[in-house]
């Protein structure tokens, strides 16, 4: 075990909509300037987690939540000298949308203006869940303590966001851009390729485009890789296999790029579906 963790466990649930588990303490570990599809959301349990975010730079300590929206930029780093151990849930849009559509009637999906939040009673609520989806045989059990912690979250701090109201990205040259990224991960991109896709100076392009998405061109195209990475895994390939063919130079690249935005290596995270 490294000298940057004591431990870690990490844990997909197909049976319980695909959360992801995490369950960790990191030493000195740093998270890169990322985004993911999904709610990602802790509760520290010991020490303290820094991290920053597209609204500013924020501290959460013990007993506190961290919780960042879809498609928003955040890191991750130890604010106390003996890191911070936390319990973390990664949660598809699909949960809340089907939680938010029960309580309204509407397809509408939370939006959580608070990055940080301090509340006892949800905090609690989620640690049960949280040890429940890691442990529990009983599905009818990890179920119930993780809606009702969500139903109680979604009710007392999540402002609606209708499906569609607005895109992330509103530049439609740094779309395009972004869309040349997606379809072809695999390649040597170069700047001149992005910033033509873009119909924008190579100036212009890289102001334009680290304003938009909060990450510059090469580590959006190394994101996108380990999010590739991630569900060719899922799919049954290797890890050679899949450095190979999600556009890394070996595996050693994509483990060390992998656990920059997961926190677990690609093994690691293999060992949890």
């Amino acid at each position: 075990m490294s000298s940057d963790q004591s431990y870690i466990f990490s844990r997909k649930l197909s049976d319980v909509g695909n959360i992801e588990i995490l369950h960790a303490h990191y030493h000195n570990h740093h998270f890169a300037r990322h985004t993911h599809d999904f709610y990602t959301m802790g509760i520290i349990e010991q020490g303290c987690m820094g991290f920053h975010h597209e609204n500013g730079t924020y501290l959460v300590p013990p007993g506190s939540i961290s919780l960042v929206n879809p498609g928003t930029m955040h890191t991750g780093y130890p604010q106390a000298e003996q890191g911070w151990t936390y319990r973390n849930f990664f949660i598809d849009p699909s949960i809340f949308q089907e939680i938010m559509t029960l309580t309204t009637g509407t397809e509408i999906v939370p939006h959580f203006p608070y990055p940080v939040i301090t509340d006892t009673q949800i905090s609690k609520l989620l640690i049960k869940a949280h040890i429940s989806l890691e442990s529990s045989p009983i599905r009818l059990e990890r179920e119930t303590l993780l809606y009702e912690a969500l139903s109680l979250l979604i009710r007392k701090y999540a402002t609606a966001k209708v499906l569609g109201q607005e895109p992330t990205i509103c530049h439609p040259g740094i779309r395009r851009a972004c869309n040349l990224i997606e379809d072809t991960y695999q390649k040597d991109l170069s700047l001149d390729d992005l910033a033509e896709a873009a119909n924008l100076s190579r100036y212009h392009f890289l102001r334009t485009f680290r304003k938009q998405t909060g990450l510059s061109p090469h580590t959006y195209l190394l994101q996108v890789r380990a999010n590739r990475a991630k569900q060719h895994l899922s799919g049954g390939a290797t890890i050679s296999e899949t450095a190979l063919n999600c556009g890394f130079c070996d595996q050693s690249h994509l483990t060390r790029r992998f656990k920059k935005i997961y926190g677990i290596t690609p093994g690691r995270f293999l060992a949890g579906l």
